[in-house]
């Protein structure tokens, strides 16, 4: 009787700890395919970054307007408290993207006060894109 009760766990064990690693798994495949769409579009970013044009401002925000759709439909599913990150972090690259807009037009048109709000704001909301993404590694790396 010992013998079929231990193989019974062992049978009902089993499952359990392979379902786990399958989910823990699955988890790290999304987590490396938002890190690798995240980190492609922030190189081409910066490959920008420093030009004060018009024109590259409004490239480098159709680039954060693209990243934020892109995290979006790449959203975790397996935990929730990831993907209410992802979606925040979507959010913020898409206010990003629209204070870039403001800032080209603001220089385009020689407004420097408009300027002046609109170059804060990106920094401001490049500091929040820090602590979310660096939230989201948190939660990647977490078992």
């Amino acid at each position: 009787m010992t013998g079929g009760v231990s193989a019974r766990r062992t049978a009902l064990t089993l499952p359990a700890l392979l379902l786990v690693g399958c989910t823990h798994m699955a988890k790290a495949r999304e987590c490396r395919d938002l890190a690798r769409t995240v980190n492609r579009a922030l190189d081409q970013v910066e490959a920008g970054a420093g030009q004060d044009q018009p024109a590259a401002l409004r490239k480098t925000a159709a680039r954060y307007a693209t990243l934020a759709k892109d995290i979006k439909r790449q959203r975790p599913t397996r935990n929730a408290e990831l993907g209410k990150t992802v979606d925040e972090l979507s959010s913020l690259f898409n206010q990003t993207a629209a204070a870039l807009r403001d800032l080209a037009d603001a220089t385009q048109s020689k407004q420097t006060a408009q300027s002046d709000r609109a170059r804060g704001r990106v920094e401001n909301l490049a500091r929040s894109e820090r602590t979310e993404a660096e939230r989201v590694d948190s939660l990647c790396r977490a078992p």
